[in-house]
């Protein structure tokens, strides 16, 4: 059975050494796939790049809300990208070094030509050895609403709208109440 949880690489630990020794963070910068297949009896943590690298994306990493020794690293693939399997993904910092690697089930990402269109969002949950090197990083060209920021952003446009529904409601009351002081008089 194959084991698909994140790893820090043995370059990772060492980054994370370096980071702390020089008071400094990590420089993540993209999470890459692959379509190649690390065996099983083979350690995840003593790759220093993926089999067969594919593409690179830009990445968001923060902490778990849930969790704070867990930190989850995000990328999109955009439905315009694909015709590829994805059986591997890395994250690697700005110097192309491999930070952490994971085995992938094996996803495959269809053209748009092959007559379907998906957009796939990977995402990486993993325990650095050092969490004081860790540092949240947005890439600006990725952008991402969890559900709850969904649900958030719903409650606030009801709440809004029931306000502006019931302010304009009160303020067509006062004008037909105005409406009919006035017919009254011409009376």
């Amino acid at each position: 059975m194959s084991d698909y949880r994140t790893y820090i690489t043995q370059t990772g630990f060492v980054l994370e050494r370096d980071a702390t020794l020089n008071n400094t963070f990590i420089d993540y910068a993209v999470l890459v796939v692959g379509d190649g297949i690390l065996p099983d009896s083979s350690s995840p943590a003593s790759q220093t790049d993926l089999i067969n690298p594919i593409r690179e994306y830009g990445i968001v990493i923060e902490n778990d809300p849930n969790d704070a020794s867990v930190w989850i690293a995000r990328a999109q693939i955009p439905a315009s990208d694909g015709g590829f399997t994805i059986n591997e993904v890395g994250i690697k910092t700005a110097s192309g070094d491999l930070y952490a690697y994971a085995r992938q089930a094996g996803d495959y990402k269809p053209l748009l030509e092959e007559g379907q269109g998906k957009s796939y969002t990977i995402r990486l949950k993993f325990i650095p050895g050092n969490a004081e090197v860790m540092q949240v990083k947005i890439d600006p060209s990725v952008l991402f609403a969890t559900p709850m920021d969904l649900e958030n952003l719903t409650t606030l446009i009801n709440a809004n709208f029931v306000r502006m529904a019931r302010a304009h409601v009160s303020t067509m009351h006062r004008q037909i109440q105005q409406e009919f002081r006035l017919l009254e008089i011409e009376k």
